[in-house]
């Protein structure tokens, strides 16, 4: 990740002093908000400086126990400048390694920088009074259009200007992973009766999600990638923006995505019990076609609304849980269809390469 508070100290090469520099490699990700690295346009960074000691870990697993400052970074803010190619990330003021080019750093990174939330949620980085991992306190927002996929980097561990693992040519290298649960919607019509009436058509013209007592706020640990416990629990009512083209004329045995990358629930990774959250579907059906006109954005056919209950899930942070809403001319009903692995930013490959960013600091 990068940047610095300004340091005093620089490490001279090459006659001049070395930026803190930072990398970070993006395969094809699939089921993302974010689709790409190039998608992401502010980090907030931490650095530790810590002489010649080490901040514990077994082998970049995080063990806890330590309390040292920020003393190189404090939540910098560092912003893509996506109008020149390649991009740049610019920062103020500018970070160096240490002039001693033993001392030990460590780096802990998040994003997007808790200045770009939304409003109505609020996200708040920072350290302990007495020293130790950083943190980010965050609070949903009260739309789904303002949830940030928030993202948390694997610390990167006592390293220098000199380190070969993680280091290459000044360049900190580190993984970036999915700390949100992610909810989504299909929705798959039925036939009414065994013969399929010429025509028969459903839309669908509202979805809503509502949780009575549900997390509304926790604080990530940003060496852990863990929540911690709630520290705030209330009802929400998330209305989604559906897709004319998903979500109308419809026919039966075709399942049809109503939330897309980017209409998605993020939420707090929990246990989800049975009666705690049910969706409200509204739907249209017609069995002479044509039930949506889009024209006149006008709905023909028999109107049908349900609140139906969710099932009882276990949600895991970088998880996105698919839940099936079947719908017909006779009642609906939701089911658990599955999850899949949000596709982690992982380091290695060719930094700048196909589907990578380098991000430079100088």
């Amino acid at each position: 990740m990068l940047l610095g508070s300004g340091c005093a100290r620089q490490q001279e090469e090459s006659g001049g002093p070395v930026a803190l520099g930072f990398g970070i490699h993006s395969p094809e990700t699939r089921g993302n908000a974010l689709l790409s690295v190039n998608e992401i346009t502010t980090l907030g960074v931490f650095g530790y400086t810590t002489g010649t000691s080490d901040i514990p870990n077994d082998n970049g697993t995080p063990v806890g126990g330590w309390a040292y400052p920020a003393n190189l970074l404090s939540d910098q803010k560092v912003t893509r400048d996506a109008s020149v190619t390649p991009n740049v990330w610019t920062y103020v003021p500018q970070a160096f390694w240490p002039i001693d080019p033993t001392l030990k750093n460590s780096f802990f990174a998040y994003s997007p920088h808790s200045s770009e939330f939304e409003e109505t949620s609020y996200a708040v980085a920072s350290v302990p009074a007495a020293g130790g991992a950083p943190t980010l306190r965050y609070r949903l927002p009260e739309t789904i259009a303002g949830q940030k996929d928030v993202l948390y980097a694997r610390p990167v561990y006592n390293v220098n200007l000199k380190s070969t693992d993680k280091v290459t040519n000044g360049m900190v290298k580190y993984r970036m992973e999915h700390s949100l649960t992610w909810l989504a919607f299909v929705v798959a019509p039925a036939s009414v009766g065994t013969a399929v009436p010429t025509g028969e058509t459903y839309s669908v013209n509202r979805l809503s999600f509502m949780a009575d007592g549900m997390p509304l706020a926790s604080t990530l640990d940003l060496e852990t990638g863990v929540w911690g416990a709630p520290s705030l629990n209330g009802n929400v009512h998330w209305d989604f923006i559906l897709d004319p083209d998903n979500s109308n004329n419809l026919a039966p045995g075709r399942t049809a995505r109503l939330t897309d990358d980017i209409n998605r629930m993020m939420i707090f990774p929990f246990d989800l019990p049975r009666g705690m959250a049910t969706v409200d579907i509204t739907y249209y059906y017609n069995a002479s076609g044509n039930s949506y006109d889009p024209a006149t954005e006008t709905y023909v056919g028999t109107e049908y609304n349900y609140r139906l209950p969710i099932p009882e899930t276990t949600m895991e942070p970088g998880i996105v849980v698919v839940y099936l809403i079947n719908i017909s001319a006779e009642g609906a009903s939701v089911v658990f269809k599955g999850t899949n692995r949000i596709e982690a930013w992982i380091e290695g490959g060719v930094l700048g390469g196909p589907g990578g960013d380098l991000i430079e600091m100088f």
